[in-house]
């Protein structure tokens, strides 16, 4: 049954003539392409757009990368997502960590709630506004990003998009949530003073993977 059919019928049900209903436009599937030099523009432009909302990050070649996961998450207790969403660099380094794919539900969330830092990935990076797009599945369950104190994502370059439209017309499976996050974790619900790191992680770091920086 199609969603128009579905809402006549509970319409019908109710005694009130059928709505019009007003669909928003499938996703579309198109790749976003772009040189590397413009993907470094917005990868810029993403930067700023973090730190201003009290965020960091940084861009990092691929040989660099193992060495800047160690000193940012060193002996830290830490989590991670499964091991194919992550650069095969930085597995080794993080071997302390413990990944949602080796543990129960049970001891996965607990463990998150232990954790220094949580290391994901990113569908994509948000130049407008500096957001990482997370798409909440099984091996990159929500609680890596949400319960520990730091948050690190490893982004390659090429997923570095200019617009919030752009990221979502570049997903090629639309997935049952999305998680967008813009910079730590804040509030101002106490008497409206701000205060970081209370629903989620006060640290949010983004590593950029730029292949062909030397």
């Amino acid at each position: 049954m199609d969603a128009e059919s579905f809402y006549a019928r509970i319409a019908s049900a109710l005694g009130g003539p059928s709505p019009a209903l007003h669909l928003p436009p499938a996703l579309k599937v198109a790749a976003v392409t772009a040189t590397a030099t413009e993907r470094r523009a917005w990868a810029h432009l993403a930067s700023e757009r973090l730190r201003s909302v009290g965020g960091s990050a940084e861009c990092v070649s691929r040989s660099q990368l193992a060495a800047r996961v160690q000193e940012l998450v060193g002996a830290s207790p830490t989590v991670r997502v499964a091991d194919a969403l992550l650069p095969a660099e930085v597995l080794s380094v993080l071997g302390q960590a413990t990944a949602c794919t080796a543990v129960d539900a049970h001891t996965w969330r607990e463990a998150c709630a232990a954790a220094t830092w949580g290391v994901t990935d990113a569908d994509a990076w948000i130049a407008e506004t500096g957001s990482v797009l997370l798409c909440a599945q099984r091996d990159r369950p929500r609680a890596t990003s949400l319960l520990p104190r730091h948050h690190l994502v490893i982004v390659p370059l090429e997923r570095v998009i200019p617009s919030l439209e752009g990221a979502l017309n570049a997903l090629v499976d639309t997935p049952s949530q999305w998680l967008l996050v813009t910079g730590p974790s804040r509030t101002s619900d106490i008497e409206n003073d701000l205060t970081i790191g209370v629903h989620g992680p006060a640290v949010l770091h983004v590593l950029v993977v730029d292949e062909e920086t030397a």
